[in-house]
């Protein structure tokens, strides 16, 4: 468990405070991403591109007055390839991400979109994995392996609960066309 908990020389205050903002960041995507999917079923006449587009402008609008600070500050490096960076990923994964998300959730059940948010730490753990040119420990492996086959069953169940209700509404409606009671 040491190597979980390895801190550097980061005090334990701050280890623990940046755990509960993810924690806040992982229920507020789980929230945005549950609310979003009802919202654009209540609102047809949005479109999922739509929405991805005008999120993806705020957020570039909003990025300006930040982009500005961190070069005045220095911390950027090389500014030119910054602002490439940012509006590659911007375009890119981000927004490319968002669109095929938005999407995806309008159709398919709430349920079901609520277990597909799984896959998205369980792409950041590959990302993770890829970017330190490591393999995951045993420990690692198994959580995640354990988060897949959750999410997969839960699917599982929806589609069997589903199919166990049509099957009823398809045999009362051959009852009542049969006038059998």
């Amino acid at each position: 468990y040491s190597s979980v908990w390895r801190t550097g020389d980061r005090p334990m205050t701050t280890v623990a405070l940046g755990l509960g903002v993810a924690l806040l960041g992982v229920g507020g995507f789980c929230w945005y991403g549950l609310h979003l999917t009802a919202h654009l079923r209540r609102r047809p006449d949005i479109s999922p591109q739509r929405w991805s587009s005008a999120v993806g402008v705020a957020c570039g609008v909003y990025s300006v007055p930040l982009l500005i600070l961190g070069g005045l500050g220095g911390s950027l490096g090389d500014p030119t390839g910054f602002v490439f960076a940012a509006v590659f990923l911007a375009i890119g994964p981000s927004w490319l991400a968002t669109a095929f998300w938005n999407r995806g959730v309008v159709a398919v059940p709430r349920s079901l979109a609520g277990q597909l948010l799984v896959f998205e730490p369980l792409s950041a753990f590959v990302f993770v994995h890829l970017v330190a040119f490591e393999l995951p420990t045993m420990t690692v492996l198994i959580g995640e392996l354990l988060l897949l086959s959750g999410a997969l069953l839960a699917v599982r169940r929806g589609a069997l609960k589903r199919q166990v209700a049509w099957s009823k509404r398809s045999i009362s409606s051959s009852n009542q066309a049969f006038g059998v009671s």
